[in-house]
């Protein structure tokens, strides 16, 4: 599908989308209001408590920057997206980030796509640390855009909250603490490959896969430390 912004001689990074139950007109208000200083990135609020501001800002123009920093030295950075270009109600491009296109499904429904585009290095170093960004930019790209979709629906009863995402990341950290731990402490060679290997998947497909639920998280986070009980006590 082509898109505002599309370089044909970038290869495409990611196209993701999620369906908001709500009018193309309200989602679109919410994209005008992304950056620091404004309404955040509608992601993980641990990380954006200083970001807000109650205030609403006018549309976004070309030319206009998105800051990610409520710092006040007017430096740009790569944490800092240059409106590149924009087509009112429907898509805005961002200089480091995408394309955001709005379609509506039905005037109560709207689907956020979401495309990113980058250079490809030839520096060994600069490609391994892209590579090593792209699962940390997923995990904050989905959770703003299960934000943008709380926020659009006005949902009284959200199934993330400050608390809630906080007890999410503790989980994926302490999980993949034990998955190291249960690999040190197993004696048998191929069982370390074997278990840990089936552990590791499960983590991906919870980490990747599942909405940022802390259910599927502790619920992995406590099989993981009685296996981890269960093995002491077979090594002893």
């Amino acid at each position: 599908m082509q898109m505002l912004g599309d370089n044909k001689s970038l290869p495409i990074t990611s196209t993701r989308a999620i369906t908001i139950n709500a009018s193309k007109n309200t989602v679109w208000q919410l994209l005008m209001q992304l950056g620091a200083k404004k309404q955040g990135f509608y992601s993980y609020d641990f990380l954006e408590e200083n970001l807000k501001s109650k205030e609403k800002n006018a549309d976004l123009k070309i030319g206009d920057i998105i800051h990610g920093s409520s710092k006040e030295d007017g430096r740009l950075s790569s944490y800092n997206f240059k409106v590149l270009d924009i087509d009112p109600k429907d898509a805005i491009v961002l200089e480091n980030w995408g394309t955001f296109l709005l379609k509506s499904k039905n005037k109560d429904q709207t689907r956020l796509i979401i495309r990113t585009q980058e250079i490809k290095s030839t520096n060994l170093l600069t490609a391994f640390k892209n590579e090593l960004i792209i699962p940390f930019h997923f995990i904050m790209e989905r959770r703003m855009m299960l934000g943008i979709k709380m926020e659009a629906e006005q949902n009284k009863s959200p199934i993330l909250s400050f608390n809630k995402d906080l007890l999410w990341l503790a989980g994926v950290v302490l999980s993949s603490f034990l998955i190291l731990l249960i690999f040190i402490v197993l004696n048998s060679t191929f069982y370390k490959i074997l278990i840990s290997s089936a552990l590791g998947t499960i983590w991906l497909v919870i980490v990747f896969l599942f909405n940022p639920v802390p259910m599927y998280i502790v619920v992995f986070l406590l099989a993981c430390f009685y296996l981890l009980i269960k093995i002491n006590r077979i090594n002893s």
